[in-house]
């Protein structure tokens, strides 16, 4: 499905350079104790113990990829607040480059309050971001020149309004003028808005609302719906994550199946960010694309057998791709 050259065995991904656009979150976490339920209502009352924070969203991604030794660049939207500093502390160390552009509108910030390993309650901080036109305006210039520097771009799009559609569309047809690769994680139904890009990569929800039809997990009818799909939006090729199932990667000649890897799953979140920032850094080392479908979803099987979300740790990819 590519013509370039494969990298495959060396596994080390050091001088690769790819920039994550799209919804940066700060992701909360509140662990305690369950000590009683409350006398005010039947709920938990937990004594609380320790905070953290994590970067989420598209801030995974970008975790994902410093935590592969990817020269790593974050560009998103922030609000003017103490969770935009506390992403941008986190970024600076983890060796992620951060490009965040301050709005009027608060940080998405998701607080998980955790007792005993298991969440009690998620409560989320966020309002849709409205950009003026001189803002959008440099959001897009800033993005498209920061593209010029990278081997691969990712579009992280998780619907909180980051990914603009204008910066969206400019994006793509600068990067392909570029002849750089762009992957999609999408969360909107209507994929045309995505015309252009280098692949999307869809979990089996999120290809059903699409199709506008529950799909079964299935080899043949995920492939059939798939093409459909391309064929209506202009689209080159899906990568579609199927959970038990593995990955599937489709376009309008070929589907290649990779069965999934993980004989126990613990927790799914952040899978799909740690496949699409897999996909990307092996990209940018030239590695085939079915060579590179096959590296993400070994990660993938790797990630979710640790509770919460995770990035992908190099020697344990290595241990993992080895075998």
């Amino acid at each position: 499905m590519t013509k370039k050259k494969s990298t495959a065995n060396t596994l080390s991904f050091t001088s690769a350079k790819v920039m994550v656009v799209g919804d940066v979150m700060l992701d909360e976490y509140i662990s305690g104790t369950t000590i009683r339920i409350s006398p005010e209502a039947p709920v938990p009352v937990v004594k609380l113990n320790n905070t953290s924070f994590n970067l989420g969203g598209a801030g995974n991604v970008a975790a994902n990829l410093a935590s592969l030794g990817v020269k790593t660049t974050l560009v998103g939207l922030v609000g003017r607040d103490k969770q935009a500093e506390e992403i941008r502390d986190i970024a600076e160390k983890q060796n992620i480059d951060g490009f965040l552009l301050e709005t009027d509108q608060p940080t998405v910030t998701k607080t998980r309050i955790v007792a005993q390993r298991q969440q009690v309650v998620r409560l989320d901080r966020e309002e849709p971001f409205l950009l003026n036109r001189a803002s959008l305006s440099n959001y897009i210039h800033t993005v498209c020149r920061l593209a010029e520097m990278q081997e691969v771009v990712i579009i992280s799009d998780y619907r909180k309004g980051s990914v603009h559609p204008q910066m969206l569309s400019d994006l793509i047809v600068h990067c392909n003028h570029l002849g750089i690769p762009v992957l999609v994680d999408p969360k909107h139904s209507d994929w045309r808005m995505y015309a252009g890009a280098t692949l999307l990569t869809p979990n089996l929800r999120e290809l059903s609302e699409t199709a506008g039809c529950s799909i079964a997990n299935d080899d043949k009818e995920i492939t059939s719906i798939a093409r459909e799909i391309l064929k209506n939006t202009g689209l080159k090729r899906l990568v579609v994550t199927r959970s038990e199932k593995g990955i599937s990667l489709i376009d309008t000649k070929q589907a290649v199946h990779f069965p999934a890897q993980a004989h126990e799953v613990f927790d799914v979140s952040g899978a799909g960010d740690t496949v699409i920032a897999v996909l990307a850094a092996a990209m940018a080392k030239n590695w085939l694309l079915d060579q590179a479908v096959a590296l993400a979803n070994v990660a993938a099987g790797t990630v979710v057998l640790h509770n919460g979300t995770v990035p992908v740790k190099l020697e344990e990819l290595k241990k993992s791709w080895n075998i």
